[in-house]
């Protein structure tokens, strides 16, 4: 049987929205969405949201893909930014800026904080 470990989403720090009012975000591992569990999204528009978010069965050295997104209703959704990271060993707290494709226009600043955990 392969060794899993759980990755564990602490928090969304938000240093710049991108919208003036604020983001409506929400969390993708995969292409699927982790958070918020029971709605769209959550408004940011600075601060730091608690995620408490455990990914459980991760299998050792397997990437994940997480994205951070803007909710839209009337058009499509924006990508606020992303990272890659491999769940190679327990560790953290970790800190990452997500990152934004540099030929979109996006002017958020974003970062989580993570761990992996055995």
């Amino acid at each position: 049987m392969n060794k899993t470990l759980t990755l564990n989403l602490r928090k969304l720090n938000c240093y710049r929205p991108d919208e003036s009012d604020a983001d409506e975000v929400f969390i993708m591992m995969n292409g699927k969405k982790i958070w918020p569990p029971k709605r769209s999204y959550v408004p940011m528009k600075g601060g730091a949201e608690e995620l408490n978010v455990r990914i459980k069965d991760i299998e050792v050295n397997s990437v994940a893909n997480i994205e951070l997104w803007d909710y839209d209703l009337f058009s499509a959704n924006d990508l606020l930014g992303s990272f890659r990271l491999v769940a190679d060993k327990p560790g953290g707290p970790y800190n990452t800026d997500l990152t934004v494709n540099k030929n979109e226009k996006i002017q958020a600043k974003y970062n989580l904080e993570w761990e992996i955990l055995s």
